[in-house]
């Protein structure tokens, strides 16, 4: 048996490494999209200039920000691939060049600038753009902003890892610097976190956005990953979504595969909707997600921001138990975090929060305190610690909340339930709905009828919350016991 699967993961990366390299051969000196003008570099940092020449060419490449009396030369492989990693220098406005030659062919990259470089991904609600964006489309009248610089791999898939992005017919993958053409159609999300960013580190900002509305976590990962992996593999290939269950790393060999020698700073990541009904699994392969990007890109302490999914109407505790994994890959993965979106679906119904500028804070938040160290205002939102039962009340309490919990909106607060044992089965909780007072940063839940409660629970549901820290984060949905019904 173990021999068998050897075999199997063998054939797997041997078909993998056959399929990349039957890509027709160079016969001139070319470069990815994502190695171009306009571009952002990661600043101090070892990145990489990459392309194809005529298969054992030299190529000369010269970045004018080293001075070079004579070019850095490679000589391109077997298969016309070559790769340099260069140094680049302190964040800057400065625009620089890179010239790059085979033999009589020259390619000047112009008005290339160091700053920060994040990768935008996830499915439909990381792909909105900004001009279907209520909160957002304003900044379309803006004049450009040279300091933003933009990169999208479309809405793509590919059955093999492809070298460059899959040409399409409606978008034209290159770097662009922030107008309002290159922004309409950019993800919204993606741009109000990198605005913030932009504006609070005073640095350039280039974002990546490779996004594909409808997608599951599976087709986000490497082949090259699952071959290594079998256990992840058997695991991705238990997903039933019709139109995805065959086409497990496509999404990566179309949109990640082609910009993986890119450095970049860290990722934000906003899917989840089309896994919830695999929800059991999805602890299991965002963890790995992580840490295949993290190996990948070379960055094994990347940040990773995930962004949890809004209520809809998912059926049962479906699209809680999806979001208690994204908080539990949160909290048990280093540099990673859970923005909390429970109080965002502000059409009932609607998968599609229409309004991306909390989203896009949160995740700058995240960035700015967590891995910037430029804020120390508290960044995480409030979540579950511990639950002390208190006659026939139950008393929570909470962690990430500096101050106190406060209540947004008159009436009563949203989402609390309280269980007991049944009585026909002690294996088994029955939920009622509850009551909930705020007690400093506590919170005090009881139901009328209730005696000998043992396990609460915070919308763990659809339920829209409406409790928050008084810095303005609102509390993550919670179950204290580990009943999945």
């Amino acid at each position: 048996m173990k021999n068998l699967k050897f075999i199997l993961v063998a054939l797997v990366a041997l078909f993998i490494s056959a399929s990349v390299v039957a890509q027709e051969k160079p016969t001139s000196l070319t470069l990815p999209s994502v190695v171009g003008s306009n571009m952002v570099l990661q600043h101090d940092a070892t990145v990489n200039i990459w392309g194809w020449a005529k298969p054992k060419a030299t190529v000369k490449i010269n970045p004018s920000w080293l001075n070079l009396k004579k070019p850095l030369k490679v000589k391109a492989d077997a298969e016309g691939f070559w790769i340099l990693p260069v140094q680049t220098q302190a964040a800057s406005f400065d625009p620089h060049t890179i010239t790059i030659s085979c033999k009589k062919e020259v390619k000047v990259l112009e008005n290339v600038v160091f700053g920060e470089v994040w990768l935008c991904s996830g499915q439909s609600n990381m792909e909105w753009p900004v001009r279907k964006t209520p909160d957002m489309k304003a900044e379309l009248k803006n004049e450009p902003n040279k300091n933003i610089r933009l990169y999208c791999t479309g809405r793509i898939a590919a059955s093999t890892p492809q070298n460059e992005v899959p040409t399409q017919k409606k978008h034209k993958t290159q770097w662009s610097i922030c107008n309002a053409k290159s922004l309409a159609n950019f993800s919204a999300v993606g741009y109000g976190f990198g605005k913030e960013l932009q504006e609070n580190l005073n640095v350039p900002i280039g974002l990546i956005d490779a996004s594909y509305g409808g997608t599951c976590v599976e087709g986000w990962l490497s082949a090259e990953y699952l071959a290594n992996n079998p256990k992840v593999a058997a695991t991705a290939k238990k997903l039933k979504n019709k139109k995805w269950a065959k086409k497990i790393s496509h999404l990566h060999n179309a949109n990640i595969y082609p910009i993986r020698h890119t450095t970049i700073a860290g990722v934000i990541w906003y899917q989840g909707c089309s896994n919830v009904s695999s929800c059991g699994t999805y602890y299991t392969l965002l963890t790995h997600l992580v840490k295949s990007w993290r190996e990948e890109f070379r960055n094994p302490e990347m940040p990773f921001y995930i962004v949890e999914i809004a209520p809809h109407t998912y059926g049962n505790i479906l699209g809680a138990r999806l979001r208690e994994a994204q908080a539990r890959v949160a909290a048990r993965t280093p540099n990673c975090e859970i923005v909390i979106t429970n109080d965002q679906n502000q059409i009932p119904g609607d998968i599609h929060p229409p309004k991306k500028v909390d989203v896009a804070h949160r995740l700058a938040q995240c960035a700015l305190g967590g891995f910037y160290k430029k804020s120390e205002a508290e960044f995480r939102s409030p979540a579950y610690k511990s639950m002390a039962v208190e006659g026939n009340t139950i008393r929570v309490s909470f962690k990430n909340v500096p101050t106190e919990l406060v209540q947004k909106g008159e009436g009563r607060i949203n989402g609390f339930q309280i269980g007991v044992k049944d009585p026909a089965n002690e294996k088994k909780l029955i939920f009622t709905v509850a009551e909930a007072k705020i007690e400093g940063n506590t919170i005090v839940v009881s139901a009328e009828g209730v005696e000998n409660p043992v396990a609460v629970r915070y919308c763990f549901n659809e339920d829209m919350g409406n409790v928050f820290s008084a810095e303005g984060l609102p509390l993550g949905a919670f179950r204290s016991d580990k009943n999945n019904r």
